[in-house]
């Protein structure tokens, strides 16, 4: 019995430990993305306020170099930004379709969440398909499934050839570079 007892502790302590570790790497991306959503945009908005930062700190003959290359960063960041609005409209509109096709009740609400998770890489399109699924099992389990075939469409669809385009046309990079 104190084996068992013994095995069953451990285990369970192995599993609290992978869920914390779990929790707290998502919780660390999402604060990674925030911190990076957030930079971009004032690096985007003050843009007099970086160079007078830069002005201050460099020495004289290299502010003219310094300045030209905040431009330009600035330029690529807002070009990008305004990519990734495009993606989240573009998803939030494949999505809506989708799910008015299939019949799935709260479509809009549920596109409108697909939109803007599309910011958030990699994980934000499967937190997205979470509710969708939860209304969708209301229609049965062929209707889960339809969903669940609908998400994982999208998705490669934007991973393959809607995501390549628009940067493509945003920032200027080339579609294979991206895939």
């Amino acid at each position: 019995i104190q084996k068992g007892l013994d095995t069953i502790s451990s285990s369970l302590t192995r599993f609290t430990g992978g869920i914390f570790s779990a929790l707290s790497s998502i919780a660390g991306g999402v604060v990674w993305f925030a911190g990076i959503f957030v930079m971009t945009f004032y690096m985007t908005i003050e843009e007099d306020a970086m160079k007078r930062f830069l002005q201050s700190i460099a020495p004289l003959k290299y502010q003219p170099y310094l300045l030209q290359k905040i431009h330009s960063i600035q330029s690529k960041l807002g070009s990008w930004l305004w990519g990734q609005f495009i993606l989240m409209f573009l998803i939030g509109g494949l999505t809506f379709i989708g799910l008015k096709v299939l019949g799935v009740k709260y479509a809009l609400v549920l596109a409108l969440i697909a939109g803007f998770l599309e910011f958030i890489p990699y994980i934000g399109p499967i937190i997205a398909a979470v509710p969708a699924i939860f209304f969708a099992s209301s229609g049965g389990m062929v209707q889960v499934i339809l969903v669940l075939v609908l998400y994982a469409v999208i998705q490669q669809l934007e991973n393959n050839i809607i995501v390549p385009n628009v940067m493509k046309k945003a920032v200027g990079i080339n579609p294979l570079l991206i895939i």
